[in-house]
C-alpha cells in the first residue's frame, strides 16, 4: 500500500498533500497531481488499488476540501514548480480514494489559473483520449 506522495501541501500536517508532482506521464508529458479525496473514500474496493483496501465504501458525494484551499494549493504549487525551471503540461485529478466522491468537485476546477503564466498547456479532455 502506499502513502501519498511527498507534496507542497504535506509540510508540516498529518494529512496527505493536496498537489504533488511533478509526475512523468508517456502520455501526457508531466503532470501536477491534485489529491482533493482523503485515503480510502471510495465506492470500490479495487483488489489492484495502489492505496489499498477499502474499509467501508461509500456512495454518497461529501464535501471534504474547500475549492478555494485546492486552487490555493495548486496554484503555489504551480509557482514553485516555476521558480525551479519545472515544466508541466496537465492539472490531473488522482486521489487515494474515488474523485467523484467529492461533491464540489465542479467547483474546485482550477480553470482560473492563468495556465499561460505557469507555463502550461491546455487541451480539451477529447483532444487527450
Amino acid at each position: 500500500m502506499r502513502g501519498s506522495p511527498p507534496g507542497i501541501e504535506a509540510e508540516g500536517r498529518d494529512e496527505p498533500a493536496l498537489t504533488f508532482g511533478p509526475v512523468p506521464s508517456r502520455r501526457l508529458g508531466s503532470s501536477l497531481g491534485i489529491n482533493n479525496i482523503p485515503p480510502k473514500r471510495c465506492s470500490y474496493s479495487c483488489v489492484y488499488c495502489q492505496v489499498g483496501r477499502t474499509p467501508s465504501a461509500e456512495v454518497e458525494p461529501m464535501s471534504l476540501y474547500a475549492p478555494s484551499e485546492i486552487f490555493e494549493a495548486v496554484a503555489l504549487h504551480l509557482e514553485r514548480a516555476h521558480d525551479a525551471g519545472e515544466q508541466m503540461d496537465y492539472l490531473t485529478f488522482v486521489p487515494d480514494g474515488e474523485p467523484t466522491l467529492d461533491a464540489r468537485l465542479d467547483e474546485s476546477r482550477v480553470g482560473r489559473l492563468d495556465v499561460q503564466d505557469a507555463g502550461l498547456r491546455t487541451k480539451r479532455s477529447a483532444d487527450v483520449v
